[in-house]
């Protein structure tokens, strides 16, 4: 468990958006967090494998039993949402693909491996079969761990062939499919991701994250390079205030050798591969374009906060001030420099649990409400929306003793999302962008 911890902190983490984008025709028309788990995206907001054992075994299910579903998986690392590896998934109705990232001893390289006809094989030369499977290996690049990341699931199509439904038939539909003439893709998907470490007989499952309406309008395939925002009829600002908290609650255990919690924070809207800021949060509410700014309350199981100490300058240069990947993770034995420039526990408590404030300023000891919003024209009408917090999707880790091991989505509170119903009208709260992705697992 030491040995996972340690490894886990040398990574650090937060999710990605891009590309050119079209604008939903409406308020009422735009992307959601799935409130019944389908949708036609499927954030996995994170995945772990490494050579002593870890991987992360992926789902992606089509819940339709009439449509058959084509999807796009990325794979992407931590740091800066470089694409590792990118396929495509053949669902035909009620189908159900499955894939393992994990670390190869023989080719010492990070892969995806898949047994599942719902892909073709490493090859391309047919769909895996028992004798022909996919083992794909994960791009590496320097000063980059291709072991520790995140992947976004997009549907680019879905159609009726009749019967018999076959995945030769499925793909040859796709090649003739055009995107921009056929009906919008479906909201079946759903998805989970199984972190497990088979010689320690640990697992755990959470379901990906999943968002409906988010209508992609672009042909996807492997020869181009696409981004979770790309080709959308939604713009950056509305996928961005579907997905912003402004206090996320997440539980803390802490005792040294026995017990640990890791908190994740994704930011699949940020992308800084692309080499500009293309996210309306990332362009006018972070410090760089890159870090995401946050303050934590700390209390134990008896309502004792922990007392607020501050840096001796401002802004800290600890990681409790900010966020900088794209997948970030803060564990419970982390230590920072109190105001006298000692080392103290982060989390005092042997247990309790940690408030994350994404709406305030951190640093000062009013906790001063910021007055920036992230304002961007979002749609087809040109009326504005603005939205308060951080896009950003938080999961835990909980190691606990006698070989408990857990993962979940915690509790928060939704952004206050603005906008103008009519251009040029009066401003409005937009009570339909607030939903829960804290789904069952």
């Amino acid at each position: 468990m030491k040995r996972f911890i340690k490894s886990l902190v040398l990574f650090m983490v937060v999710m990605g958006l891009t590309g050119t984008m079209a604008l939903a025709a409406s308020y009422t028309d735009h992307v959601k967090i799935a409130p019944n788990g389908k949708g036609d995206v499927l954030l996995f907001p994170w995945y772990i494998a490494d050579g002593s054992g870890w991987e992360t075994k992926l789902t992606v299910t089509n819940t339709d039993q009439v449509f058959s579903v084509v999807a796009k998986l990325v794979v992407r690392e931590s740091f800066n949402s470089k694409e590792l590896l990118d396929f495509l998934i053949y669902l035909s109705p009620a189908d159900v693909w499955t894939g393992t990232l994990r670390y190869d001893a023989a080719t010492q390289r990070y892969v995806m491996f898949s047994d599942d006809d719902s892909v073709l094989n490493t090859a391309a030369t047919g769909f895996v079969t028992a004798t022909s499977t996919f083992m794909a290996p994960l791009q590496n690049f320097p000063n980059f761990n291709s072991g520790f990341g995140y992947v976004d699931v997009i549907e680019s199509a879905a159609f009726a062939i009749g019967s018999p439904v076959s995945k030769d038939r499925v793909l040859a539909q796709y090649g003739t499919y055009n995107v921009l003439t056929k009906p919008p893709t479906r909201d079946v998907l759903s998805g989970k991701m199984e972190v497990r470490f088979p010689l320690g007989g640990l697992s755990t499952i959470l379901n990906a994250t999943t968002l409906a309406n988010y209508r992609n309008l672009e042909m996807l395939n492997t020869r181009d390079t696409t981004w979770f925002g790309s080709g959308t009829n939604n713009s950056p600002a509305e996928i961005e205030a579907v997905l912003a908290k402004d206090f996320v609650a997440m539980p803390v255990i802490k005792d040294a050798g026995k017990s640990y919690s890791v908190h994740f924070f994704s930011f699949p809207s940020k992308n800084t591969d692309i080499g500009y800021i293309f996210s309306p949060f990332f362009r006018t509410n972070t410090p760089d374009g890159s870090r995401v700014e946050y303050f934590a309350d700390i209390f134990d199981r008896s309502e004792t906060r922990k007392p607020m100490t501050f840096a001796a300058v401002s802004p800290s240069t600890f990681n409790r001030t900010y966020l900088p990947y794209e997948v970030n993770m803060v564990y419970s034995s982390i230590q920072e420099k109190d105001k006298d420039n000692k080392l103290v526990d982060y989390f005092p408590y042997p247990e309790g649990w940690a408030n994350y404030n994404f709406e305030k300023t951190s640093g000062t000891p009013d906790m001063t409400l910021w007055s920036r919003y992230t304002t961007a024209s979002t749609t087809l009408n040109g009326s504005l929306l603005r939205y308060t917090g951080a896009p950003v999707i938080c999961t835990y880790l909980i190691f606990g003793a006698n070989g408990v091991f857990e993962a979940g989505y915690p509790a928060w509170t939704d952004s206050t999302v603005i906008g103008d119903v009519i251009p040029g009208g009066p401003t409005d709260v937009l009570t339909d962008y607030t939903y829960t992705n804290n789904l069952p697992n």
